[in-house]
């Protein structure tokens, strides 16, 4: 299930902060949506209570901590694999 924030705590390099979470996994993916709407993605690093730590891969520079909206995926990476890779 898709769960949607709008609003930043912080942000430090890679890295932005999100509270008032619920539901929230280890390693779930997201999809952060800028003011702009553009949109990158990022993997939930930490949880702790009502608090998540992401890392953005595509970098932070342009966020604005007010506007960008939080969209938690429910799910973590997946693959596509061959019959030939799994033998």
């Amino acid at each position: 299930m898709i769960k949607e924030y709008k609003g930043l705590v912080n942000i430090v390099g890679p890295l932005i902060f999100i509270d008032n979470v619920k539901g929230v996994k280890y390693e779930e993916l997201v999809e952060i949506e800028l003011s702009d709407k553009t949109k990158r993605s990022g993997k939930v690093l930490e949880v702790h209570n009502d608090k998540a730590l992401i890392q953005v891969f595509e970098g932070t520079s342009g966020i604005d901590i007010d506007k960008t909206k939080t969209r938690f995926l429910g799910r973590g990476i997946q693959i596509s694999l061959s019959k030939d890779m799994l033998g």
